[in-house]
């Protein structure tokens, strides 16, 4: 979800917008990219030093019963609850939470970090100080204002839930009202989030520390960093997190790498698509070579509408190239995920756009489990029941507009140096 101003960004851009180079990844993978196998995971190794750790168990988490599953593990919580967040505001979400952390034990650190962009000022006036009655420690990461640090839009969206270092939780949530519901009625966000127990929890207890290091100052308790991590289950899992580059962020990266590693089929969900030439040209040259590519994004109920152009302008010529699109009807499409043949999915924070791909603080988990691809699969076929397919004569094919305000968005979005 988007909370900074982005329309006047876009309208003080739109002159300035032309493809080029600054749309350009400075990654260029050449050869064959291996399929979901061993050798994805060493080519995965090689090209973000992010390994695939075994032993875990994971399950997806639908929509509003993200809250179910956070405040059933707050209570079973013995040691920390560390979390961060892109959304944080107050409303029927957030009291649930903040009720379930102040019944937990005495001995239970917990450590909260949230973007004030994304929460908004309303979480420091009403949530921040219950929070605190709560016995939570919790802080801002890169404040806004006169001594804001580092670029104004280098925000964390990452979303990470860790429980005693033991199980976590990613996905595209927010805590707030609009991921309260079924996904299906207009007030109620359509998300995908994962639960994953195990070793590779690890991985996102980092991630979280990276963001509680710089906002500050102390480094995680050691015993809770090296305490020993049980097997729960057969998954392989591996998270990534990505920040800002001047080469090519991890999230660039990754998505490259994972799209040419399809050989049978690649659906897509995915909830602000304005991704780079690269990466339309790899959808493009996937769903030539036979995949089956399929992209589920929004449709008429759209936070941010402009985006909805933007995405639109890509319609054309993914369709000629046999990418089947759908546009999601009843509420905001807003998951992040991914699923590769028949044992590969992601699932987390990353949106396929400027800001994802190039500036913001993101997490994904990949996951190798063929059960979780099938689940995934079968909720995509769900949603498809309640999507509009989308043709070449569709209406939703936008003219210049569109073009102009995808262009636009890769100009908020470029990278550093480029």
């Amino acid at each position: 979800m988007r909370t900074c101003p982005l329309i006047p960004l876009l309208l003080s851009c739109l002159l300035a917008a032309c493809p080029g180079d600054a749309d350009r990844s400075p990654l260029k993978l050449a050869g064959d990219i291996p399929p979901p196998g061993p050798g994805y995971r060493n080519a995965f190794y090689q090209l973000l030093g992010t390994p695939f750790v075994q032993g875990n168990a994971v399950r997806w988490i639908w929509n509003g019963q993200i809250f179910d599953a956070l405040v059933e593990e707050i209570g079973r919580a013995r040691t920390s609850v560390d979390v961060v967040l892109y959304i944080w505001r107050p409303g029927k979400a957030s009291n649930r939470i903040v009720e379930a952390l102040a019944a937990r034990g005495q001995d239970v650190a917990c450590r909260i970090v949230v973007d004030p962009v994304g929460s908004t000022p309303a979480f420091q006036r009403e949530v921040m100080p219950r929070l605190k009655e709560a016995r939570c420690e919790v802080h801002v990461f890169r404040p806004l204002g006169d001594d804001a640090v580092g670029p104004s839009l280098a925000r964390n969206h990452r979303k990470i839930l860790v429980f005693d270092g033991r199980v976590a939780f990613t996905g595209g949530f927010g805590i707030a009202d609009e991921w309260l519901g079924d996904g299906v009625h207009e007030r109620s966000w359509r998300d995908t989030a994962i639960r994953v127990e195990g070793p590779g929890t690890r991985q996102l207890q980092l991630s979280f520390a990276q963001h509680w290091l710089e906002s500050q100052g102390r480094l995680l308790p050691e015993k809770e960093v090296t305490a020993a991590q049980q097997p729960a289950g057969e998954a392989r899992t591996a998270f990534v997190s990505s920040s800002a580059s001047v080469g090519a962020t991890p999230a660039d990266r990754m998505t490259q790498l994972t799209f040419l590693s399809a050989r049978s089929r690649l659906w897509i969900s995915n909830a602000y698509f304005t991704p780079s030439e690269d990466i339309v040209a790899q959808l493009e040259s996937r769903a030539r070579s036979g995949v089956d590519v399929r992209l589920l994004v929004p449709g008429p109920i759209h936070d941010q509408p402009s985006m909805r152009e933007g995405q639109r302008s890509f319609y054309r010529r993914l369709l000629a190239a046999g990418v089947k699109i759908w546009e999601y009807q009843p509420s905001m499409m807003h998951a992040k995920t991914a699923l590769v043949d028949d044992r590969l999915v992601l699932v987390g924070s990353m949106n396929l756009d400027p800001l994802s791909l190039n500036l913001l603080e993101e997490g994904t988990l990949a996951v190798e489990d063929e059960r979780a691809n099938a689940e995934l699969a079968a909720a995509f076929e769900r949603d498809v029941q309640n999507a509009k397919r989308i043709d070449l004569e569709a209406k939703e094919i936008p003219g210049f507009w569109g073009t102009l305000v995808r262009e636009a968005f890769r100009q908020v979005g470029r990278a550093p140096g480029r």
